[in-house]
């Protein structure tokens, strides 16, 4: 098990294929919702605060991603939020309705998925351990398109609030509306490929 500290509050954990198979899980089966999901993301969680040598406090709240490594394994992401007494003053509200999660590992799948597309809706490009995150804003008459396209290139999620909020917080920000900037760099990609 690799772990590390993303952030004061954000840990990565890198499981591998026969570490999957010995907690008796897989990526698919993964579900917060089911008793032996959640007792094996505690078990990996306070295994990482060993290994990190933090005293997690499990009992606030916490989100938790995780995506394939493409190698039978998964990696997960805990976000610990902080107890507070006092209410948290938000600086910037994120609507989430309809917001739409690409996700892949491959540069080349991102531009073909944000070619095949055919819409303009905005966009915001993040990228972290060589992971793309395209968080997307359509309209609701692209967003039929959208989902039926996307997700032959790599992975789409529904995101919620805080997931969009983390992703905004945690990850670095390639570009912001990117779309119309991903297509471009494309169309010179695929020119210089013709000319040579």
């Amino acid at each position: 098990m690799q772990c590390r500290m993303l952030s004061e509050n954000g840990i990565e954990v890198q499981l591998s294929r026969d570490e999957m198979q010995a907690l008796d899980i897989t990526y698919e089966n993964l579900d917060y919702a089911n008793t032996e999901t959640r007792r094996v993301l505690w078990t990996v969680l306070d295994e990482a605060g060993s290994t990190l040598g933090c005293n997690i406090d499990l009992s606030g709240r916490m989100l938790i991603e995780a995506r394939p490594d493409g190698d039978g394994g998964c990696i997960l992401d805990f976000t610990l939020y902080p107890h507070t007494k006092n209410k948290v003053k938000r600086s910037k509200s994120v609507k989430t309705d309809g917001t739409l999660l690409f996700e892949t590992d491959s540069a080349d799948a991102l531009l073909r998925a944000v070619c095949a597309s055919g819409t303009d809706c905005r966009a915001d490009l993040y990228l972290q351990g060589g992971v793309f995150r395209l968080l997307l804003y359509p309209a609701t008459e692209q967003r039929l398109r959208l989902t039926a396209v996307l997700a032959e290139f790599g992975a789409l999620y529904e995101p919620n609030a805080n997931e969009v909020a983390a992703i905004s917080e945690y990850w670095p920000c390639v570009c912001k509306n990117a779309v119309q900037l991903l297509r471009s760099y494309a169309l010179l990609r695929e020119s210089k490929d013709v000319q040579n």
